[in-house]
């Protein structure tokens, strides 16, 4: 059987490596990506059928102004069956991210906001995949 990989996007490296540990611990390939050009290149791949992400993990805040936002519009353009398996991740507390997301009908999969407890709640997640 082919392991499940998982989209990984986030400019924080010391993030991307926690997450590597995590989903390696789970029985996931991981493919990691550390900002907003190399996330559009990973999907337009995809989109060509030469990768398949089983799910995905990405930060909203990234590199350049850009967000999750705007990488989640990408996978809805190209995979959305992909949209659905999606995790937004957010630092940001103080302002509701998620109302950002109503535009554009499909929602990701799981929402959440950075905390101690993310890692049980993405593999109870990928679980019921």
């Amino acid at each position: 059987m082919k392991t499940k990989r998982v989209l990984v996007i986030d400019n924080e490296q010391g993030v991307l490596e926690s997450y590597q540990l995590l989903l390696e611990d789970l029985g996931y390939a991981p493919i990691l990506i550390g900002n907003y050009l190399d996330a559009i290149r990973a999907l337009e791949t995809a989109q060509r059928g030469e990768e398949h992400y089983h799910a995905a993990i990405i930060d909203y805040q990234l590199d350049s102004g850009h967000t999750g936002l705007e990488v989640f519009e990408k996978i809805i353009m190209t995979d959305k069956d992909l949209a659905g398996r999606c995790i937004i991740i957010t630092a940001r507390h103080h302002t509701d991210v998620l109302a950002l997301f109503s535009p554009t009908k499909i929602k990701p999969g799981l929402f959440l906001y950075k905390d101690y407890d993310d890692n049980e709640k993405i593999e109870e997640f990928l679980c019921r995949l």
